[in-house]
């Protein structure tokens, strides 16, 4: 079995905002695709890109 070295606490924080930090982008990436693919249903069909969904505004 290998044993990984303790962490730092600065290590831990730097580990924590970088998983807080996908999520977020996991989630917006999440409801991106969520609204395009509603919009799709309507005939309204955008390409991909979180920057491109946003020039619509």
């Amino acid at each position: 079995m290998r044993f990984a070295p303790i962490k730092t606490q600065a290590q831990q924080t730097m580990l924590s905002q970088h998983r807080a930090r996908a999520g977020l982008v996991k989630s917006r990436t999440a409801l991106a695709n969520q609204i395009r693919g509603l919009l799709g249903e309507f005939g309204i069909v955008l390409p991909q890109g979180i920057r491109l969904l946003d020039k619509g505004s």
